[in-house]
């Protein structure tokens, strides 16, 4: 939720934290009556902008006392106009650039509030940023004096380094597998869990520092395989599939090594459990005559 972003965020700085990372699948967003379904892997252009702008438009909120010393850094011109627009009726005035007046080193520059160039930002929040932008970021912050806030949304996997997880979801977090979410709001535990048919996602294990593809892969084959009933792993197999090739054939030998070895005498999951024997009573024949 909202709430639950801006506390995390609140959280990492309150230990000092000055690079935060934040992420979330794409397209999905806050505004009341958007739907979003987790795991959809396919979104246009237009769903992923306004997913993007809207998450840009809650780290305005929680920095709004910075006014225009918080600089938002979209990826291009059209972006800025969705933004003005968009942005227009919320009273919040930060500045808002481009990447490449970031790689200018945000001379000039225009949006709500930023008259002959804006204040200098104190907060630098960059949507979708690429390995370059957090290069440009850390030299504009550093050419400042005193503590400078960066905040990338969304960026790549691998251009945030260094920077601290703080609020993040990533929707099928193994490359292998179709399904399953990986969830961090800082401070908390990382969280591998699984969505069923309906309800909340369940967890499935937790973790201090992110989980390496290996252990994902583990985990949801665990989750996968899961044949007891009363588990809350039984409920959320069906939402996790493997997808490469050696994935799929495992998954087949496996059933196919289930399903010769079932016994329908036991409900799954319960082989282990002996029931007790019951004698039925002897009941007399209603046709007459023995037996």
């Amino acid at each position: 939720t909202a709430e639950s972003l801006s506390l995390a965020v609140q959280a990492a700085l309150a230990v000092g934290a000055r690079r935060l990372e934040i992420a979330l699948p794409a397209g999905v967003r806050f505004s009341e009556g958007s739907k979003q379904t987790l795991g959809t892997q396919s979104t246009t252009a237009s769903e992923r902008a306004m997913g993007d702008l809207e998450l840009a438009c809650l780290l305005v909120e929680v920095f709004q006392n910075e006014r225009d010393a918080c600089c938002v850094v979209l990826p291009d011109a059209k972006a800025v106009t969705a933004a003005n627009r968009a942005w227009k009726g919320t009273g919040y005035t930060p500045r808002i650039e481009t990447r490449s007046a970031l790689g200018k080193g945000l001379k000039g520059g225009g949006g709500f509030g930023a008259k002959g160039g804006g204040a200098e930002p104190r907060v630098l929040v960059l949507v979708r940023p690429t390995t370059r932008d957090v290069r440009a970021a850390e030299k504009v912050l550093g050419d400042l004096d005193g503590e400078r806030l960066c905040i990338a949304l969304n960026a790549k996997a691998g251009v945030a380094a260094g920077y601290t997880p703080t609020f993040v979801l990533e929707s099928s977090p193994h490359p292998d597998w179709l399904g399953g979410l990986l969830f961090r709001a800082y401070p908390s535990a990382w969280a591998l869990a699984v969505a069923g048919k309906v309800g909340a996602p369940r967890v499935h294990g937790r973790s201090a520092q992110r989980p390496e593809l290996d252990a994902i892969d583990a985990g949801f084959w665990k989750v996968k395989l899961e044949k007891n009933p009363m588990s809350v792993a039984a409920g959320t197999a069906a939402a996790l599939e493997p997808t490469s090739k050696e994935g799929v054939e495992k998954l087949a030998r496996i059933r196919e090594e289930e399903e010769a070895n079932k016994d329908d005498n036991f409900i799954p999951g319960l082989e282990g459990v002996k029931l007790p024997e019951v004698k039925l009573p002897e009941f007399p024949n209603p046709f007459g005559g023995g037996g």
